[in-house]
């Protein structure tokens, strides 16, 4: 509890596993968020770091009054973090940051002034990906801003980018209310791309949502380590995600619609991959096959309607799965 035993406005989980080498950039950026300091909690969850990550957050306690540390002997997994950071959040709004991201000055304040304004279940932004020095803007695929939209809008064009094609958890802040009900809990079985999953069910369970121009959630690439790096099985960790979205959607109205999406999305990302990843190799196998097993799981008349809709470049990128799930002619 604050004083006056009040709890704090917002509270933002940051989980960082050896984050030293930036986390304190990340933790000066939460210093200058809102308009009163003492109502931000920061939940930093320690998981399992063997660097100074923990001494280096400890070293703004001055600046954010309300920081918690929390320490992960062993490392559990970046969702594992993010839960135990929710089990203790004790603000009324919730936000997520990564230990190597930041905010721009005053973000986390216009976005609780619009949820409240708004009243609806959670706001997203559009995000900046930062890669050296170079900056670049992607927007987030709802062009109307500042209304208040059911949530399942945020599925919708099935034949083009939405909302759910827009995961990064960190563009955004979200009303307490989605923790209580589980609507905020991460799949901790998934290796990657728990986001995604997360994204989908949010915008299937939660009943309203928006989009605000505040351009002020930086996403840092480019580092060792990061799924954009290496081809390895954690990269692969979307055809859990789009097996559990698959799962959500089969008992939903309108599902082949649904599914729909969903399957577009798995041809998207496996081309992405594909196109990133190593010509040959035991991973590219594992992509190959995972995507044509995983796909062939849905409806094929979802999968053949999918697979006509793309272009010629994206059906070379995705020959191979193509031809193993008998879509090629």
């Amino acid at each position: 509890m604050r004083a006056g035993g009040q709890n704090p406005l917002v509270s933002v989980i940051v989980p960082g596993r050896d984050a030293a080498e930036f986390v304190g950039d990340t933790m000066a950026s939460l210093a200058r968020q809102l308009s009163e300091p003492s109502q931000l909690e920061v939940i930093f969850v320690d998981d399992g770091s063997t660097d100074a990550t923990a001494e280096l957050v400890e070293a703004h306690r001055e600046t954010l009054p309300g920081l918690r540390v929390l320490v992960n002997a062993e490392s559990k997994g970046v969702s594992a973090a993010r839960n135990l950071g929710l089990s203790q959040a004790r603000g009324s709004y919730l936000g997520f940051l990564d230990a190597d991201d930041w905010f721009a000055v005053g973000y986390l304040q216009l976005l609780v002034d619009q949820l409240v304004q708004l009243g609806c279940d959670f706001v997203r932004t559009d995000l900046v990906l930062a890669e050296g020095t170079v900056r670049k803007l992607v927007h987030a695929p709802q062009g109307r801003r500042g209304r208040v939209l059911a949530a399942r809008e945020g599925v919708f064009p099935v034949t083009g980018k939405a909302m759910v094609d827009h995961p990064s958890m960190f563009a955004g802040l979200f009303h307490r209310r989605l923790a209580d009900t589980g609507l905020l809990h991460f799949d901790e079985s998934l290796p990657s791309a728990e986001d995604r999953e997360l994204i989908w069910r949010l915008h299937l369970r939660a009943e309203t949502f928006a989009v605000i121009d505040a351009p002020g959630a930086f996403y840092r690439r480019g580092l060792a380590g990061s799924l954009t790096q290496a081809m390895d099985r954690r990269r692969l960790g979307f055809l859990d995600a789009f097996e559990q979205v698959r799962r959500q959607l089969v008992s939903e109205p309108a599902a082949d619609a649904l599914l729909g999406k969903a399957a577009q999305t798995v041809l998207a990302l496996t081309g992405q991959h594909l196109a990133r990843g190593p010509a040959r190799g035991p991973e590219r196998v594992r992509l190959v096959s995972g995507a044509a097993e995983l796909l062939l799981r849905y409806p094929h008349q979802v999968v053949r309607a999918a697979v006509r809709r793309l272009d010629r470049e994206r059906r070379a990128q995705l020959a191979a799965v193509l031809r193993l799930g008998g879509w090629a002619g």
